[in-house]
C-alpha cells in the first residue's frame, strides 16, 4: 500500500497534487484548471498517497473547514503539527471534502478508500461532526460505500452532474 502523508501547501508535493488534479479531474473534461479553482487552498488540509516508481503522488484529497454560512475557516496547520492537536472545530461548522482523485492506474485497489478514511480520522480527532462533499455522478456509489448519504437533487457544477453528500461523525 502506498504511503499516506499530508502535503504542505506550496511545497513540491503540492505542485504534484496540482498536476494530478489537472491531468485527471480537469483535462479529460476539457475544463481549464483556472487559478480561482485553487483559491483558499492554503487553508485546506491536503492528503496524498505516494508510491510506485520514484514514490510519485498517486492520489490526493483535500478538506477545508467551513462555517454554517459557507465561509472558509482557517485551518490550524497540518494534522500532525502541535497547533492542530490543541484545535477543536466549532460545533456549528462543517468540513468539505474536495478534489479527490486517484491516478487511473491505481483505481479500484482501495487507495481512494484509504485516502478518505485517513482524512476522516484526522478530522475526527479535531472534533469534526459533519462532512459534506459534491460527488460527481459516477462517484456516488463509492461515497455511499463510505457512509455518505445523498442530499437534494443532482446539480450541474462545471458542466458535470454532481450530488451533495453528507456524513455525520460520531
Amino acid at each position: 500500500m502506498p504511503a499516506l502523508r499530508f502535503i504542505q501547501h506550496g511545497s513540491p508535493e503540492y505542485k504534484e497534487e496540482l498536476d494530478l488534479r489537472e491531468a485527471f479531474l480537469h483535462r479529460p473534461l476539457g475544463i481549464p484548471f483556472l487559478p480561482e479553482y485553487r483559491e483558499g487552498e492554503e487553508h485546506c488540509w491536503h492528503l496524498g498517497a505516494f508510491g510506485g516508481e520514484g514514490s510519485r503522488l498517486l492520489g490526493t484529497v483535500q478538506a477545508r473547514f467551513v462555517s454554517a454560512d459557507g465561509e472558509i475557516l482557517p485551518m490550524p496547520g497540518l494534522p500532525f503539527e502541535a497547533e492542530q492537536r490543541q484545535f477543536q472545530l466549532p460545533a456549528e461548522s462543517w468540513v468539505k471534502i474536495a478534489q479527490m482523485v486517484v491516478h487511473p492506474e491505481y483505481q479500484k485497489g482501495g487507495l481512494g478508500r484509504a485516502l478518505m478514511q485517513t482524512m476522516e480520522a484526522a478530522l475526527h480527532d479535531c472534533g469534526t461532526r459533519r462532512i459534506f462533499l459534491n460527488a460527481r455522478a459516477q462517484a456516488i456509489p463509492f461515497y455511499q460505500k463510505l457512509g455518505y448519504i445523498g442530499v437534494g437533487q443532482v446539480f450541474m457544477l462545471k458542466t458535470i452532474p454532481h450530488l451533495r453528500m453528507e456524513k455525520g461523525m460520531v
